[in-house]
């Protein structure tokens, strides 16, 4: 094998540094490489002649130069920009409202590519849904906004209606998009998944709170710089006698909705176990027939009506005080004025005793299976909620209350108007949650009907024998999921 001379190693150093510097495909960054070059050079050397003479000759040699020389790579060309892919999303009316969506729509068409369009829900869109999916045709929608968790998305998950959006985080390049799981509030984070796998992003975290108009309760006497709010059921009892005595036009009490915003809050006030063995609200309970009386003597008064006009009458300014999901103290304030209401804390059964706390869940956002648009779905999402958003983060605050993201509370939510969020907050977190399942609908079914006899004077009363049966109707239906 022939040696490898100093003047070939150095040229293979020379082109294998070279080589480098081609396949560099990156950010262009300066390297140093050694080049080599042969040059001529005329050099003074002495020569002995005839052992007696000294003689200086010039001599033409050849000799390898070695230096350093810094390139710079050539940056590649930028791959060509992804075609624009339009969603639409389905949102709830309420929603719609309560979060601004039609401005956040109009925000982010503004700035991107890939339009997003918005559509009010109107009629059965899971069947319309699950007919397309049947038949393999592509989707009417890309998203929906929201499902109420744990409740909601059970259903439309197992029916393959949403998709598990793990892989769609992972490839958005909405900045900051990490930040919405690991700062959202911690009691919310196992109910955005099913079985393993991330399906929603919530925009808001609810729950059931007392919503007062400041006009009333001054007119009935309070003095609301010293007590807010009527604190138990018993206080709420003598409030309402005293609605329906000087403010005749209106309806003194109302839930937003049954059986969570009447019965439910109630059983939760009066019991640390508000459910049983098998997993179902526990209609049943004493606390829960304590709180049918209750409501039954308050409609026997002309106190309250059915609540399924509740939340209507009250944005309209026909009800006193409302028990409500807590939106209805912001959205009143959208309505009426900032200082003409709010929202205060739970009504307990006695006085400072939480219990079980209160009914809390979550809104999400979900994109649909088989969608064209999941990605840029999901990345709507995630800018609609995310750390960026100041403008969207300010409207959980100031209407779509709460907030279920830690930086909107650190960043904006120091005002003290803002307490009560907090307080409901710290509540929630030591309260007993729902749990995540498919039995839901059954309570809202059979809960709902057993609340509508409650609230028909015209119903002989006899809330043992409703409970009872509400409870054995909700029985069979788990039992048909077996």
């Amino acid at each position: 094998m022939k040696a490898l001379s100093r003047r070939d190693f150095l040229k293979t150093v020379a082109l294998a540094s070279g080589a480098g510097v081609l396949a560099a495909c990156s950010t262009p960054t300066p390297q140093t490489i050694i080049q080599t070059v042969e040059v001529e050079k005329i050099v003074k050397e002495t020569s002995i002649v005839k052992e007696t003479s000294v003689v200086e000759v010039e001599k033409v040699v050849k000799e390898t130069s070695v230096s350093e020389v810094v390139v710079t790579a050539t940056p590649p060309p930028a791959p060509p920009e992804a075609e624009p892919v339009p969603a639409t999303f389905l949102c709830r009316p309420d929603i719609v409202g309560a979060y601004g969506a039609k401005t956040f729509v109009d925000q982010w068409n503004a700035s991107h590519a890939s339009q997003v369009t918005l559509e009010e829900q109107a009629g059965d869109w899971q069947a319309k849904l699950t007919s397309q999916l049947a038949a393999g045709e592509t989707p009417s929608w890309d998203g929906w906004a929201v499902a109420a968790i744990p409740w909601e998305h059970g259903g439309p998950i197992k029916a393959g209606l949403f998709m598990p959006i793990d892989d769609l985080v992972m490839a958005s390049q909405v900045p900051n998009k990490d930040r919405l799981f690991s700062e959202m509030v911690e009691s919310i984070k196992p109910t955005i998944q099913w079985e393993g796998k991330t399906y929603g992003i919530p925009g808001n975290v609810g729950s059931v709170l007392l919503a007062m108009r400041w006009d009333v309760l001054k007119d009935i006497g309070y003095d609301v710089a010293v007590k807010r709010q009527p604190e138990t059921y018993d206080e709420l009892y003598e409030a309402c006698k005293l609605i329906y005595e000087k403010r005749p036009e209106l309806t003194p009490f109302m839930a937003a909705n049954s059986p969570l915003c009447d019965l439910e809050p109630y059983l939760w006030a009066s019991t640390d176990t508000p459910f049983t063995d098998d997993g179902l609200v526990n209609y049943e309970a004493p606390e829960s027939i304590e709180g049918l009386k209750w409501y039954r003597k308050m409609v026997e008064e002309g106190l309250t009506a059915n609540s399924a006009t509740g939340f209507g009458d009250w944005l309209k300014g026909g009800v006193g005080l409302i028990n409500s999901f807590d939106v209805a103290g912001t959205m009143y304030q959208q309505n009426f004025g900032v200082s003409e209401g709010d929202t205060g804390t739970m009504v307990y059964v006695e006085a400072g005793k939480t219990h079980a706390g209160i009914p809390s869940w979550s809104n999400a956002c979900f994109v649909i299976s088989q969608s064209k648009g999941a990605q840029t779905m999901c990345d709507f999402f995630l800018w609609w909620f995310g750390p960026d958003n100041k403008l969207m983060m300010q409207r959980t605050l100031d209407v779509a209350a709460k907030p279920c993201y830690t930086y909107t509370y650190k960043e904006l939510g120091t005002d003290a108007k803002y307490k009560w969020q907090l307080d409901a907050m710290d509540l929630m977190n030591k309260s007993v949650p729902f749990a995540v399942n498919l039995n839901r609908g059954f309570h809202w079914t059979y809960g709902g009907q057993l609340m509508s006899k409650v609230y028909d004077p015209n119903e002989t009363f006899d809330p043992e024998a409703w409970a009872a049966e509400a409870m054995q109707m909700m029985r069979d239906e788990v039992a048909k999921l077996k």
